[in-house]
């Protein structure tokens, strides 16, 4: 008898089943080489689907260079260039016996980090977002507003991208519209003032998600799986709030996605300390905002994925049971151990090596623009012998 039946029951996204309903989450690496796919990004991902995880969602693939990068070792998909490597990847997780989706992004604003005062990431070029606003972190500077045609522009950029996650053969993609990057910029009444009809009410904030999807369906054809990662509040008391999610994720369902990521606020911590904290550290509760997903989960039929701070199976299990979410999104446990899963369907969670939440994986990542390390696993992307 499975001890987490739940966990380990099949579900489907869209036309795809999955074996179970562990999510690993795209997380940079900063592993890829000049946008391209690497050896070690090609073993870290091998490695975590070995480990019996039921979907990987590949880290970010950039739709628009240079100015939709957010680090210098983001992953590409701007160009046909790109698809040799990108096929590699997903042949080798669709091996290990996962299904595997790629997360397409634009950073928006937050390409635009001085650095040795200059604009390093953007090759000079000034980031591009729906308002005049700059990243509130310091560092950043005032992004150029963008014009309809500009707007228009990038979404044909997705959908190019999207053509190229299908010809590449992924099970699906996702889009990154959370985390204050640029989709969930046009979503944000504290970063999109605009007056046109991109900006104003949500009708207005929501209509550049709403196209891009729409165009993906028109393309790609309706039984491709799209699933989107969007903020369910972005602060306590400021930006997105659980009931302008809700209506968001009521359109996305209409528009006809498959499956809904369930996230909140950004990376690291902001100048506004109202902001909540994605990455939720040691000292924060586990299963964070759980309230915000059920809120949620009552007006779509659509899944709905839940992480931050999942650790144990347990936890997971209890979440599934009472049905506060669909899916289970497993990201730093799955860097830390990546036979999380495995370990979890055999009754073996006292063997499993936890996340500690130190979030030295983020730190390393978004605050030093370095590979991707774990302080309790050392041998991140290097092979199946080391374990990591």
């Amino acid at each position: 008898m499975v001890k987490f039946p739940k966990l380990f029951e099949p579900i489907k996204i869209g036309k795809i089943e999955l074996s179970n309903r562990i999510v690993m989450p795209p997380m940079t690496t900063n592993f890829a080489k000049d946008g391209a796919v690497t050896d070690r990004l090609v073993n870290y991902y091998a490695e975590r689907g070995r480990g019996g995880v039921g979907l990987i969602v590949v880290e970010d693939a950039i739709v628009d260079f240079p100015v939709g990068h957010y680090t210098h070792n983001c992953l590409r998909i701007d160009m046909d260039k790109f698809l040799p490597g990108l096929r590699r990847l997903a042949q080798s997780v669709k091996a290990s016996g996962a299904k595997v989706f790629l997360n397409l992004n634009h950073a928006g604003r937050r390409a635009g980090l001085i650095e040795n005062g200059q604009l390093l990431i953007t090759r000079r070029m000034l980031p591009i977002a729906p308002s005049p606003i700059p990243h509130p972190y310091p560092g950043f500077v005032v992004p150029r507003e963008m014009t309809i045609e500009e707007i228009e522009e990038v979404e044909n950029k997705f959908v190019q991208a999207a053509l190229r996650v299908q010809e590449a053969g992924y099970d699906g993609l996702s889009l990154n519209a959370a985390h204050m990057y640029l989709i969930d910029e046009f979503l944000s009444p504290i970063s999109n003032l605009r007056k046109d009809n991109y900006g104003g009410s949500l009708d207005g904030r929501v209509r550049f998600l709403i196209k891009i999807i729409h165009k993906i369906k028109r393309k790609l054809g309706s039984d491709f799986q799209v699933m989107v990662y969007i903020n369910g509040r972005e602060g306590i008391n400021c930006g997105i709030t659980v009931e302008d999610a809700k209506e968001i994720s009521c359109r996305m369902e209409a528009a006809g996605i498959d499956c809904i990521s369930l996230s909140c606020g950004a990376e690291c911590p902001l100048t506004n300390r109202e902001f909540s904290l994605l990455v939720a550290p040691v000292r924060q509760p586990h299963g964070l905002d759980l309230p915000m997903a059920e809120m949620i989960k009552q007006v779509i039929s659509i899944p709905i994925m839940k992480a931050n701070r999942i650790i144990t199976p347990q936890k997971a299990e209890d979440i599934l049971q009472s049905e506060r979410a669909d899916l289970i999104g497993i990201g730093r446990g799955l860097i830390a151990d990546a036979e999380w899963p495995r370990k979890a369907q055999k009754g073996q969670e006292d063997e499993i090596r936890f996340c500690i939440g130190c979030n030295h994986c983020s730190r390393t990542v978004l605050e030093k623009g370095e590979g991707l390390e774990c302080a309790i696993n050392a041998s991140i992307g290097r092979g199946r012998q080391m374990g990591g």
